[in-house]
């Protein structure tokens, strides 16, 4: 199976997430939390993408492969991004605008942290584990 396409993606959250992390100055978000706000939407759209081709092609292939190791992982880490999916929801829904973030840049800063981290240890474990064993040759 070809992973291009998710590691593309995988690519483009990355760069996000460094704009992002630019962004977390707390005088500067108490001043203007919009170009952030707009970071953030751009992050969270590039995501739900990314998740929904991963539910809906990506594991299913892997699940129904026959390759007990792919099928096991892809079993794993659809059942491990429920818990990141809810996280990464709750943190849209505390950071909806520009002006939540200025009327608290400190708590946008710890979550956003958070967030990015865990994103970050998300995709290097598909890309050092799941990955390959999608393009490992097999039934």
């Amino acid at each position: 199976m070809d992973t291009q396409r998710y590691r593309e993606h995988h690519q483009e959250v990355r760069v996000l997430a460094g704009e992002l992390d630019r962004l977390l100055d707390p005088m500067e978000l108490a001043k203007d939390g919009i170009p952030a706000w707009r970071i953030l939407g751009e992050l969270a759209d590039k995501l739900t993408v990314h998740l929904a081709m991963e539910d809906r092609l990506l594991y299913p292939t892997l699940l129904n492969s026959g390759r007990e190791e792919a099928s096991a992982l892809a079993h794993r880490y659809s059942e491990d991004m429920g818990g990141v999916r809810e996280a990464f929801g709750a943190y849209l829904a505390t950071w909806r605008s520009g002006s939540a973030i200025q009327k608290d840049p400190n708590g946008f800063i710890a979550q956003s942290r958070v967030m990015i981290a865990a994103v970050g240890m998300r995709i290097e474990a598909e890309e050092a584990h799941l990955y390959p064993a999608a393009e490992r040759p097999g039934k």
